[in-house]
């Protein structure tokens, strides 16, 4: 035996030999469990055993059936298994093999079997030949590894022994190591880290937080962050949740700031970790996010891959808790991870009551009311009383702070003992906040301290180090801090507040929020406020940014009520009202969520109203009467909704004070009645109105008297129908939650009466025109009812029905029964014939009941255009809502099972109609097992039957189908036209299906006697003689069926079928035999390399099956595919090439007639290659004809222009046969010319006659006219042109050629058949075309500009082709556009279509990120065509080409964000030259370019160019334009989420930036702008 190799024999054998215990072990230390232990194990054997990397397919898809592990080419499937049976185990994984289809084990020879040895190892034999089961055979010595033959082949194979070696050694220490550490983790978190929170008052008392603990504990957020003021006890609530888990993982934030992997935040590879848990549960938590609010990117990048590697793993979940004003720093993660959000309310009053009683200082200081925003804090009532604060002493809110700044900051007596100056602790902790908060940073190096005193006011948990770091170690200890700092500063200005607030600009970014701290606490007490905040608010000499910033301290804060009281009456007598309310609708909101648009890569910061400014406002208006300075009024507007839409802090006074005032305002507008004027009236109302629907308590009368105002307008006031409607639409269409839930009856008559009520002006409308014949009047729908699709074009777009199903459910169901009835009643009225009566039978109780109904009723909510849309809605969210909630209901079983009874009831009972029992079916489907024999009852009807059937029928969606619906698409021009309703999966093909798997799966005898009942009454009922019903009948039936295996593999179940109708489904086999055959062959053809003659037989089988209009659209596709395949053969003969051409011409074609051709348009280039092929020149010359055809087509038929793209790209690469189309088109040209000219003077000269042409002619065509004239029409050489140049392909002069005898349509038509620029005489006569094609677009005679429409549109591909493509020549396509041009002649028109011809460089531009000489070529065009520009002397020209330089286009086509690019440097700056160049008179269309061109790629370096044209937008009216606000909040936005850290290290961009900023502030009032700033500033 090799050197060595016995210790590692001995080893691995003693590894195997202890394996089982070395899982029990692993599982005692509750870190595995035996399967996935196992698994890892087998996953790194199976990669030394055959060489190759396999992976844990567990880990794609949980609980993989049949699979475990799979190789890294798909061809080895390993199943692993502890089981104790392995022969069983084996058996029963080839048997389930077969059941499974999935794509990942498409390619696997045979399954391997990898398990733990065990006795009934020896057992296992081959299961080969007659024993194989399923596909793949078994062989032990070929599919079986075991644990013992592991050892075997390592005794044999020194090269597997040694790698098994090293495997086995590094996975027994890596376990233990990781085992290890985690434990210790688990240990340290919890006996040491969560320990050292206090949750007690004084240690003895503790607050009840239960029911939020407990709100926590129940949610099952995977990511939750717990928020709240400073010192509000959230770490304690924190710890409370946490001590209850049995494995907890504690980080503080500050050690995340201090690493440069997740790895070093706990000396833990964190990944296998997380792998080694398992299934067990874990909480990650981080205590104190605050601390790294103002970290580096890099910094929250490292959390966010903490976060990333922690979602991949269910069962663990993350805990973090943060100062609630720096929750905002984490807006990226919250939106990214959906982190559910908690807040730590203040110590309530029964709370507080409770500590009192407690307490006597508590209830002393609390009595004395000089305290009462301070004891909201469970810290400071926790340092009162365990400091044993004396209340004489503390005297006010001032001297207590000061008290805690000397003996708990500052420890005066302990220092004094420990002989410390107290001035040098001050001076240290001054240093200490005011140095981190100028640097921006998390704390101060401790060796810029003295490290004595450091040491002393650590070890008495004033403050914390980390990494060398120190910093105080409670937010509150640096308000008080800061606060004391500010009051010196204050003193020493003596009134010069320039002085004062230099000062404070000093200390950093993180001064403004600080400042608005210390505002915030100068509230608390009255001499604080007279000194400080009465002078900062009303002197004049301070500046705006800081008399702003005062503001928005004290209107954020929670103490700023009693400023109100005091100083309202100044704030109305010096007119800063008006101040005091925008800062507020600006400024008074804290971060939300970000909702990102991922389509449209916009994203949008949700907004928290935040503080009590806007109570205190409020009431101040109200109280004053300042609501009736109507100059004020949009701004209150906007205060008061803010209130009430957005403000979590309510006072139910305040709310009635804001109805109040807004009402005011609805009021004075009704008084003079509604306007006519419908927009400007909803524009008015909407706002008004939200905020009165929010409050429907309050509001109900007034609501209610409302809507019955609009509803009397609506029908008795024809001027004012149009304005009643819309309000009311507009009311269903913004419907709440609140409004719902209050006032659903009242709803349901408003929406009734626009839907159903025959107004004043309808009726005059009927009697002038007669009475509608549309389908919708026909059901009794009026008004907006009638009108219903047109304004809600798709169903999402629906809230109201949403609404009302989802909160008011029953009232909602009743309503819906009750309203369709009367709709179907109306419906059936008029015309008996439009229904039937239809009888289910209830098989329990042999009860009948009679419904009306038509197929088109079984078709509602299900297809679009069967039934009114309104009803086709309603219909639909009744479904999708009943189903939701029953789902929401199924872990209850009795509540389940109850609504479910209570839906069908109803239902079943009161409805009249069957279009709501398509609802009993949907969730008799969704809920097979949970409630069986649901929907039973409709199978008692044939005719139900019948109509489910065709439903059946439409619902499947076969290729064939697909493709005809996609060509019917693409030819009307929609082809992104998706269908209005989804529709759900579900396993039967219709309640016959369903009917027949009642009876298979029934579980109790009453439900196999119900189904029983059901088929007698149907027997019973139908024609014996009629087969082809009882044979609908029979499929239902399971009695006496047939049981059958299919290879041993399948159960086979078929009803048991009569003598006749087993005669029908034979002969229904026996038709359908040839097609399935053919299909068998095509599939054979396809797979394989047929031969020729396999493919002509092919052929020929489909040609006999295409009889009929149904078989063509089944098989044409089949067809083509076919002739593809032969076309691609050499053997094919000349002859049968011949053939086929023309077969799929005659096809083809018949798209020139309007007629339907239902293949793959795509294929036709196997077609077109047929060209150059031997078919005969007859052959050749009708192919020729067929693209001509395409060539010119002037029409929108979208097949067409595919075709006619196919076309032109074959002769782009086949110049010769480029010139002959070119030629021919020419010559048509000319043709056409003359055809005109002999009309136009014909009609001239008969100008004073009159013709009768009859009206059915449509709109006469000048052949037409000539003929009425009596004149001889005009005879074409049409023909005489196409053999010349077509067929005989004789040349052209086109020097010859006079362009102004030829027409400009064909002309146009003619330049993109595929000849070059390049080509010198189709460029010399292009140059010819030129001011044609300009004079053309610069018509003022719009039917003459949209009679070349199209062919102007192939003129424009010539130019996008030659100045994109690489070998184009970009050069004379430019100078085509703007040498020797005149301008003076250009139009709008002329404008757009230069812009849009560029529009393709755009793209190729953004399209070339990884094309560096693309891009370098683009960019040469792009300033080519701008030293043209620059030249223009027309300036409206030139301004409209500019668009051009900033790429601003009309039509981008899509949305260019969803899709890849990068920039470089080089990129960046010429982006931005252009955009700094030409942005004057452009500026909205340049920030609409950035934003297409993806703005995420172009920061930071965009910002200054960005700056600059934002500042010059804000001098037009553009700037409020909604679009643009939107993009650029949504860039700000991404500024700071993104770059901070790039644009605060540069000082142009961090300038640029605030620049932005501060035009969306002060221009557009933007809230959000105002928000991010304040949040870049602070973070």
């Amino acid at each position: 035996m090799l050197e060595g190799s016995k210790e590692r024999i001995d080893f691995i054998t003693e590894y195997i030999s202890a394996y089982e215990q070395k899982i029990k072990i692993a599982n005692k230390n509750s870190l595995f469990d035996e399967a996935q232990l196992f698994e890892l194990f087998a996953q790194e054997i199976c990669n030394l055993w055959y060489g190759k990397k396999f992976t844990n397919l567990n880990s794609i898809k949980k609980n993989y059936p049949c699979v475990d592990l799979l190789s890294e080419n798909g061809d080895i499937y390993v199943q692993v298994s502890t089981q104790e049976d392995i022969p069983g185990k084996i058996k029963k994984t080839l048997l389930s093999l077969e059941e499974e289809k999935y794509p990942e084990l498409s390619n696997i020879s045979a399954p391997v079997f990898f398990v733990l040895s065990n006795d009934t190892e020896r057992k296992v034999k081959d299961l080969v030949g007659e024993n194989q089961i399923g596909s793949f055979p078994f062989s032990v010595k070929d599919n079986f590894i075991s644990t013992s033959m592991i050892v075997k082949r390592a005794c044999n194979d020194i090269e597997f022994q040694k790698s098994l070696y090293g495997f086995l050694k590094y996975e027994i220490e890596g376990i233990s190591s990781t085992s290890s550490e985690l434990l210790n983790i688990f240990d340290r978190s919890k006996n040491v880290e969560l320990s050292n929170i206090n949750t007690m008052i004084n240690s003895e008392y503790e607050i009840d937080r239960s029911s939020l603990i407990k709100r926590i504990q129940d949610d099952d957020a995977q990511f939750k962050i717990v928020c709240g003021d400073a010192g509000s006890g959230k770490s304690a609530i924190c710890k409370k949740i946490l001590m209850e888990e049995e494995r907890v993982i504690f980080a503080r934030a500050e050690k995340i700031a201090s690493c440069d992997s997740i790895n070093n935040i706990w000396n833990l590879d964190v990944v296998e970790a997380l792998e080694y848990l398992g299934e067990r549960k874990a909480v990650i938590y981080v205590d104190a996010l605050e601390y790294i609010s103002s970290a580096s990117e890099s910094t929250k990048d490292l959390l966010q891959s903490l976060l990333y590697e922690i979602k991949k793993h269910p069962t663990v979940s993350f805990v973090a808790s943060c100062r609630t004003c720096d929750v905002g720093a984490f807006i990226k993660l919250v939106g990214l991870f959906d982190i559910k959000k908690y807040i730590v309310e203040d110590i309530s009053n029964t709370e507080l009551k409770q500590i009192s009683d407690k307490y006597p200082v508590i209830r002393a200081m609390s009595s004395s009311g000089k305290y009462a925003d301070l004891l909201r804090s469970p810290f400071y009532i926790d340092v009162i009383i365990s400091q044993g604060i004396d209340i004489d002493k503390a005297g006010d809110v001032n001297k207590f702070r000061d008290y805690i700044w000397n003996n708990c900051i500052c420890l005066s007596e302990k220092s004094r003992r420990k002989g410390f100056r107290t001035n040098d602790v001050a001076s240290i902790i001054k240093k200490m906040v005011v140095e981190r908060s100028k640097r921006f940073s998390l704390g101060i190096r401790c060796d810029e301290l003295d490290c004595e005193i450091l040491d002393f006011l650590k070890s008495n948990n004033v403050i914390s180090v980390n990494e060398n770091l120190a910093r105080l170690k409670y937010d509150i200890y640096e308000d008080i801090c800061f606060e004391r700092f500010f009051d010196r500063e204050f003193d020493l200005s003596r009134g010069n507040y320039v002085a004062f607030f230099a000062c404070i600009e000093g200390m950093g970014q993180g001064a403004y929020r600080r400042y608005q701290i210390w505002v915030s606490n100068k509230l608390l007490a009255r001499t604080n406020r007279d000194k400080f905040l009465k002078s900062l608010v009303f002197d004049n000499d301070i500046s705006t940014e800081w008399s702003r910033n005062t503001i928005i301290g004290l209107i954020k804060s929670p103490y700023c009520k009693t400023f109100f009281d005091e100083q309202g009456i100044n704030i109305l007598e010096q007119a800063r009202l008006e101040e005091f309310i925008k800062i507020t609708n600006c400024f008074a909101f804290e971060m939300g969520d970000v909702h990102f648009i991922e389509y449209d890569s916009i994203s949008i910061l949700n907004l928290n109203a935040c503080g009590y400014g806007r109570l205190a406002l409020i009431s101040l208006i109200y109280k004053y009467k300042k609501y009736e300075d109507r100059q004020l009024e949009s701004q209150i507007t906007k205060l008061c909704s803010d209130y009430v839409l957005h403000s979590k802090v309510r006072d139910g006074e305040v709310d009635k004070y804001a109805f109040e005032i807004v009402r005011y305002y609805v009021d004075s507008f009704l008084q003079d009645g509604l306007s006519v004027h419908i927009t400007r009236t909803l524009d008015y109302l909407a706002p008004r109105l939200e905020v009165i629907y929010a409050l429907p308590k309050i509001a109900r009368l007034w609501i209610i008297d409302f809507w019955k105002m609009l509803q009397s307008l609506y029908v008795e006031d024809e001027s004012k129908t149009r304005i009643a409607a819309e309000t009311i639409s507009w009311t269903l269409d913004h419907a709440t939650q609140p409004l719902v839930d209050g006032l659903c009856d009242e709803l349901f008559k408003i929406a009734e009466t626009i839907w159903l009520e025959e107004n004043k002006r309808e009726i005059i409308s009927h009697q002038l025109y007669g009475d509608g014949i549309s389908r919708d009047f026909q059901w009794g729908l009026r008004g907006e009812g009638k009108d219903y699709y047109y304004k809600h074009r798709s169903v999402n777009s629906e809230i109201f029905l949403q609404l009302i199903y989802q909160r008011k459910f029953k009232d909602a169901l009743i309503w819906t029964i009750t309203l369709v009835n009367k709709l179907v009643s109306i419906y059936s009225a008029e015309d008996s014939n439009r229904v039937e009566e239809i009888v289910l039978f209830n098989g329990t109780h042999k009860s009948e009941k009679k419904y009306l109904g038509s197929v088109e009723m079984w078709f509602s909510g299900r297809e679009e255009n069967m039934i009114p849309t309104l009803i086709g809605d309603m219909v639909y969210w009744l479904r999708e809502s009943t189903i939701q909630i029953l789902h929401v209901c199924e872990e209850d079983s009795e509540l389940f099972n109850h609504l479910a009874t209570y839906i069908k009831e109803q239902i079943m009972e009161k409805s009249t109609n069957v279009i709501l029992l398509t609802v009993i079916e949907d969730i008799a489907f969704e809920f097979k097992s949970t409630l069986p024999a649901y929907a039973i009852e409709l199978a008692s009807s044939l005719e139900l039957i019948s109509w489910d059937i065709q439903w059946q029928a439409h619902r499947i969606m076969t290729p064939e189908k697909k493709l005809l619906l996609d060509q019917i698409k693409l030819a009307v021009g929609i082809p992104d036209l998706n269908s209005r309703y989804t529709r759900r999966d579900t396993m039967f093909r219709g309640i016959q299906d369903y009917m027949a798997w009642c009876q298979l799966t029934a579980e109790n005898e009453a439900i196999r006697e119900n189904c029983i009942s059901i088929l007698e009454y149907l027997y019973e009922k139908i024609d014996s003689k009629d087969v082809h019903v009882l044979l609908q009948v029979q499929k239902m039936d399971m009695r006496d069926s047939n049981v059958s295996i299919i290879e041993d593999k399948y159960i086979s179940i078929e009803p048991k079928l009569s003598k006749e109708t087993r005669e029908i489904v034979d002969a229904n086999d026996k038709n359908n035999e040839p097609q399935n055959e053919v299909l068998v062959t095509f599939k054979e053809v396809m797979d394989l390399n047929a031969d020729i003659h396999k493919v002509q037989d092919l052929i020929e089988q489909l040609e006999v099956l295409m009889r009929s209009p149904e078989d063509e659209v089944r098989y044409e596709n089949y067809y083509i595919s076919a002739l593809c395949i032969a076309f691609k053969d050499d053997n094919l003969t000349n002859e049968k090439r011949r053939e086929y051409v023309n077969k799929w011409l005659d096809r083809i074609e018949k798209l020139h007639s309007g007629n339907s051709y239902v293949a793959d348009l795509k294929l036709s280039a196997a077609l077109l290659a047929q060209y150059s092929k031997d078919i005969g020149d007859e052959c050749r010359n009708r192919l020729k004809k067929f693209m001509l055809a395409c060539l010119v087509n002037s029409g929108i038929n979208g097949q067409i222009s595919l075709l006619r793209n196919l076309i032109t790209g074959y002769l782009l690469n086949n110049p010769r046969e480029a010139r002959i189309f070119f030629n021919t088109i020419i010559g048509c040209s000319h043709e056409e010319w003359n055809h005109t000219i002999y009309n136009q003077k014909i009609m001239k000269k008969c100008k004073h006659k009159t013709y009768s042409i009859p009206a059915v002619y449509g709109i006469p065509k000048p052949d037409d006219i000539v003929k009425a004239y009596g004149k001889k029409v005009y005879v074409s050489k049409k023909d005489n042109i196409i053999e010349s140049y077509l067929y005989k392909e004789q040349c052209m002069d086109l020097s010859a050629i006079r362009i102004d005898e030829l027409d400009h349509g064909l002309l146009f038509n003619a330049m993109n058949v595929g000849l070059k620029l390049s080509d010198s005489d189709f460029l010399d006569f292009a140059k010819k075309v030129m001011p044609v094609f300009i004079k053309e677009l610069s018509k003022d005679n719009r039917d003459s500009i949209m009679n070349t429409y199209y062919q102007r549109l192939d003129f424009k591909k010539l130019f996008e082709r030659e100045l994109g493509e690489d070998n184009g020549s970009y050069q004379e396509a430019i100078n085509l556009l703007f040498d020797n041009v005149d301008y003076q002649i250009f139009s709008n028109d002329t404008i757009k279509a230069y812009v849009s011809i560029f529009e393709h460089l755009g793209a190729l531009y953004f399209d070339s990120y990884e094309n560096d000489g693309k891009r370098m070529q683009l960019r040469k065009c792009l300033e080519c065509a701008e030293s043209f520009i620059d030249r223009i002397q027309v300036p409206f020209v030139k301004n409209g080409l500019e668009r051009i330089l900033i790429f601003d286009y009309e039509r981008f086509g899509s949305n260019w964000n969803k899709y890849t690019t990068h920039y470089s440097y080089n990129d960046k700056t010429f982006l931005c030259r252009l955009w700094g160049k030409y942005h004057k008179g452009h500026e909205k269309d340049v920030v609409m370019s950035m934003y297409q061109m993806k703005f995420d790629e172009l920061l930071p370096e965009v910002l200054p160019v960005l700056a600059e044209v934002v500042e010059a937008l804000s001098e037009t009216e553009e700037v409020s334009d909604k679009n643009c606000v939107l993009i650029l909040k949504s860039i700000v936005l991404k500024v700071l989420l993104k770059f901070s850290d790039a644009v605060k290290a540069d000082q142009d961009y961090h300038d640029a930036y605030e620049r932005v900023l501060n035009v969306l502030i002060k221009k557009c009032n933007d809230e959000s702008a105002a928000v991010i700033l304040d949040g870049y500033r602070t973070h």
